[in-house]
């Protein structure tokens, strides 16, 4: 968020606290860590449920136009996840961050946690919605 806060976004409507752990996670992600899980989401899109492949691939997205100051919004994985999807979806980013912990290389623990992250962040909301 060029030239904003997190706080300030929020107090503007720009951003949903609820996502303040994902904004936190993507930011600890290297630059080349960030650019393998997009190209992995572009891999793994056939087989996962649609909104949750939308939603990673605009977390992931979102994060790359930030470093280089694009400032759009960060969106809700609910404007993307279906209600129909919604159980699907949960189990798929479960399964994701299991995999991708049992196969992390010591060096990439990084993008195990944004996974980890999405996990509650989509449980805590699945609650809510």
């Amino acid at each position: 968020m060029t030239g904003t806060s997190l706080a300030a976004a929020v107090q503007t409507g720009a951003m949903n606290a609820d996502l303040f752990p994902v904004v936190a996670a993507l930011a600890k992600i290297e630059d080349g860590h960030l650019y393998a899980m997009i190209d992995a989401v572009d891999e793994l899109t056939p087989s996962l449920p649609g909104g949750l492949a939308a939603w990673l691939r605009h977390i992931l997205d979102w994060e790359a136009g930030r470093r280089h100051g694009y400032d759009r919004p960060l969106r809700s994985p609910w404007e993307a996840i279906d209600d129909s999807e919604r159980v699907a979806s949960i189990a798929t980013a479960i399964a994701l961050c299991d995999g991708f912990a049992l196969r992390a290389a010591a060096d990439a623990p990084v993008p195990t946690a944004l996974l980890a992250t999405v996990v509650n962040v989509l449980v805590s909301g699945a609650t809510r919605h």
